[in-house]
Parts: C-alpha cells; structure tokens; sequence
C-alpha cells in the first residue's frame, strides 16, 4: 500500500469510525433504514427489539464497481471479524465480511482480489 501497488477495501460500516489509513469504503452491510418491519426479519427484529440489526447493503455492487473500476493494483478486502479458509475447526473455515466481499467482487469481475 505505501509503495501504491495495492488499494485497501475496508467493507465495515463503521468506516467513518476507525479504518485503515489510506483504505476506500465499500460497506458490505448496513444499517436498517426506513419503518418497514415486514419486509425481511432482520428489519422486524430491528423494530420490535430496538437492536441495530444489519443487513447487506442493496448498493455494495455499484460502491464496489464505483470505488475499484479500473483499478490494476492488487485489492486488499478488510473487516473488523477477520475470517479463515481453514477447515481445521470447521467444514467450511469461518466466514467474514471480508471473505464474503472478495467472493461478491470476483463475481462482479473485479480483478486481483485478496
């Protein structure tokens, strides 16, 4: 990153929070807005428990292509989780936000995905 051969994605909502210093912010999830509570259980949960529920973030594929369109530098994903592909404690590793993202990313096309 110092030698500006990679870009950080930080996939946190809580970028404006912490992050890491340069990153981009792509936020993979989001908090609930709006009043409709029928419309997925996060946002019933949301409503009736007065818990910050999250959910993913309908606009993550056109932040993504926004922020990394273009980019040639290798593409760093970060959440705050932290994830493993190791199958040593389960079948299928830990998932992560970061994880999750840099599968979305591949998906859209998005090149040198780490």
């Amino acid at each position: 990153v110092d030698s500006n051969k990679a870009v950080v994605v930080d996939v946190n909502a809580d970028y404006y929070k912490e992050h890491i210093n340069p990153s981009v912010s792509v936020p993979l999830y989001r908090s609930i807005k709006g009043k409709d509570a029928w419309s997925s259980p996060n946002r019933f949960f949301s409503k009736f428990t007065l818990l910050n529920w999250p959910e993913i973030n309908p606009n993550f594929a056109a932040e993504a292509k926004d922020a990394l369109e273009g980019e040639n530098r290798t593409v760093i994903v970060c959440c705050s989780g932290g994830g493993t592909l190791s199958t040593e404690s389960t079948a299928y590793g830990r998932e992560s936000k970061s994880l999750r993202a840099i599968h979305l990313m591949n998906m859209l096309g998005i090149k040198n995905v780490v």
